[in-house]
């Protein structure tokens, strides 16, 4: 018999019951109220809110139901939301647990799994707050906006800057080349302006040597040469200018007295200012101030500043130049009461090529230069320049220069005597009797001598004109660029060449050079005339082998001076080479391939004294070169034809084997040598020395005895 319970009966739907949390654990940490309420006000049974921190993400909840009845079939449920779309059932022990739950509002839903008999489910509600961190909060959002803004504005401010300095730099850089365009023309026409004025002044000093030139027409002529020697001290201070605009014009400092240097310039403008009825006056309160500068530059310096008061001060006006010292400084001022400079243009007085519409009280209209070129130079010497200006009262120029500079050892110049550079004397073209008479003696033993002079020169005037004036003297050849001055000379052999050195085809450096590596022409005393005046450039052209160098503007007596001075110290060298027993090779060699030349000769006439077959073909077959040449070569550099030069090494040869050997026989040391005939080698040692070869062995003998 069995019993049957029906389980709807059994298991009803309760009238009433409840689900809810008995604990909520942080990080596997169960939650207890605590006194300050931070976290919980009171038990979990009652708490509707909690707010953790963000780093409190893991959570543990566990759920409770009183419907103990109903405990095997009700269950219990639950949603987080937003973070669970679904509902989940609990576990068998009702936990719930959640990991890293991002920073956000939750509310935690728990229902019970059977309705009540109203159909509706019991359910507790619970809101879990997750704080964000400080850099994820709303404010930290608006900073961060504010901060973004921030960027963006300084970002568009460094465009806009980067952009406007982009085209400041676009400006000074277009302005910088149109200034460098401006020099390099500048300095390109001043090359060209040296071959005029060289023609203009040559012929003016040749007029101003004439003696039937009325003394009007004389004045006139010293007028013409002093704007001539005007224009080219323009030329040179602009070209000097682009030097040191581009650095190349190093300091050349000494220990000097700057009082006596501005003296000087001082004393140099007192002339033209009682011309110009101009109080020039100079106020130094000390007698010495001497420090390291550079002479040359402090000079120019001053030349400018005291050659624009000048030139902006009326007549009766009043130039003051003051020198003071204090506090290891000196202050330079140049004052005037001239037209003043405007407020305006003070700023810009120092740049380049800027000129003020001032009225000018000279004819000297600047360039625009002299100022700048002023302020470099102060600049180099680590000082100052400053200007004060009242428009129609004067101006005030302030130079300050430190006196306790270390200038390195390179920069620092010996005092070395002076050696003044050629000039024009007027007085000298009124030339003496006597004068006249030597320079006819020297054309006339010139003319004799038949000296072949080569002119190589591009500018067909001054080419005609060096020919007109050396055809007197020197028989000339021409040629007009440096390849056919180089054929010329290979085929001429002049015994000294004249050479522009900027032409077409062939510079004249390239020129002298080739020159002086050809075995032919490594003899030939070269003379460079060349635009630079720079003392590097002259340098260059000396180390290349060239014999001298003449800048332009010259002048045509000192050309003619250092030509005659060359050939007559070439033939000076010569007598003294062949006259003097104990003489080197390197007295008359002006080139290492000369000397090599030389010396190889020697040797070979030293080695063969004895030997019957020798002779200049010998000599010329030994030293792989053809008879013609080798004659040619050694009378060049010699004076003496070949056969004079074996003599003249062997009787050379002769007075040291007699100083040696005080004992020898004439005859015996005649055959030594090669002399075929004791009397001919006595008649020329006889030439040689003044005295025949027993005389000089008596005087060895003298000489040893006392």
């Amino acid at each position: 018999m069995f019993c049957s319970f029906p389980l709807k009966q059994i298991f009803n739907k309760p009238e009433h019951y409840q689900v809810g949390i008995s604990e909520f654990s942080v990080n596997d940490t169960p939650l207890e109220v605590d006194s300050s309420g931070k976290t919980l006000k009171q038990s979990i049974l009652y708490t509707n809110r909690i707010e953790l921190p963000y780093d409190q993400h893991a959570i543990g909840i566990r759920a409770y139901t009183n419907n103990y009845a109903a405990s095997f079939t009700c269950g219990i449920k639950y949603k987080l939301e937003p973070f669970d779309k679904e509902w989940k059932r609990t576990n068998s022990l009702n936990e719930i647990n959640y990991t890293n739950l991002s920073p956000d509002k939750y509310i935690l839903y728990i229902q019970g799994d059977v309705a009540l008999a109203n159909g509706e489910f019991p359910e507790r509600k619970l809101d879990i707050i997750i704080n964000p961190p400080f850099y994820q909060t709303p404010l930290a959002y608006i900073l961060y906006v504010l901060l973004t803004i921030l960027l963006l504005y300084e970002a568009y401010q460094v465009i806009i800057l980067r952009s406007s300095l982009k085209i400041e730099k676009e400006q000074k850089r277009n302005m910088e080349q149109l200034n460098q365009s401006k020099l390099r023309f500048f300095t390109n026409i001043s090359h060209e302006f040296k071959t005029p004025l060289t023609l203009i002044s040559n012929q003016v000093e040749l007029l101003l040597q004439s003696k039937n030139i009325p003394p009007k027409l004389n004045t006139k002529l010293l007028n013409i040469w002093r704007n001539i020697t005007r224009l080219n001290q323009l030329i040179i201070e602009l070209m000097e200018f682009r030097k040191q605009e581009q650095g190349f014009t190093p300091l050349k400092v000494n220990y000097y007295n700057l009082i006596d240097i501005v003296n000087n310039v001082v004393d140099s403008f007192k002339e033209y200012a009682q011309t110009r009825k101009i109080n020039l006056t100079l106020l130094a309160g000390q007698d010495d101030i001497s420090f390291y500068f550079d002479k040359q530059l402090i000079e120019k310096a001053l030349f400018n500043l005291l050659s624009n008061a000048f030139k902006f001060t009326p007549e009766n006006g009043n130039i003051f130049v003051r020198l003071k010292y204090e506090s290891m400084k000196v202050s330079l001022e140049i004052s005037d009461t001239g037209v003043g400079i405007n407020a305006k243009e003070l700023e810009n007085i120092f740049i380049r090529f800027y000129q003020t519409d001032n009225t000018c009280f000279t004819n000297n209209i600047g360039t625009g230069i002299g100022l700048a070129y002023t302020k470099n130079i102060v600049e180099a010497h680590k000082g100052v320049i400053t200007v004060k200006s009242i428009k129609g009262k004067g101006s005030c120029f302030t130079i300050q220069l430190p006196t306790d500079i270390q200038y390195p050892p390179s920069n620092i110049q010996e005092n070395l005597p002076i050696i003044e550079d050629y000039k024009l004397n007027v007085a000298g073209f009124i030339s003496t009797d006597t004068q006249e008479g030597g320079a006819t003696e020297e054309r006339k033993e010139n003319s004799e001598k038949h000296y072949k002079l080569l002119i190589i020169e591009d500018n067909q005037e001054l080419r005609q004109l060096l020919t007109e004036v050396f055809s007197d003297l020197y028989n000339v050849e021409t040629a007009e660029n440096g390849k056919k001055g180089y054929e010329k000379a290979l085929s001429v052999i002049p015994d000294i060449i004249i050479s522009d050195v900027v032409m077409p085809e062939m510079s004249g450096t390239e020129l002298c050079q080739k020159l002086k590596n050809n075995i032919k022409t490594s003899h030939i005393p070269i003379i460079l005339l060349t635009s630079q005046t720079a003392s590097e450039y002259i340098i260059e052209g000396l180390k290349i082998g060239a014999d001298d160098y003449i800048c332009k503007p010259f002048s045509i007596k000192q050309l003619i001076v250092r030509c005659n001075n060359l050939i007559n110290l070439r033939r000076t060298l010569q007598q003294k080479y062949a006259k003097e027993s104990n003489s080197s090779s390197e007295l008359i060699a002006t080139s290492t391939l000369d000397q090599v030349l030389l010396d190889k000769s020697i040797e070979l006439i030293e080695n063969n004294l004895e030997n019957p077959v020798f002779s200049v073909d010998f000599l010329a077959q030994e030293l792989c070169i053809g008879r013609t040449k080798y004659f040619t070569k050694i009378k060049a550099i010699t004076g003496m034809t070949p056969n004079e030069f074996i003599i003249n090494i062997k009787l050379k040869l002769a007075y040291r084997r007699i100083e040696q050997q005080p004992d020898i026989s004439i005859t015996e040391l005649a055959m030594q040598l090669g002399f075929s005939s004791t009397s001919y080698f006595i008649k020329r040692f006889k030439e040689f020395s003044g005295m025949t070869p027993n005389q000089y062995k008596q005087k060895i003998n003298e000489n040893g005895t006392s």
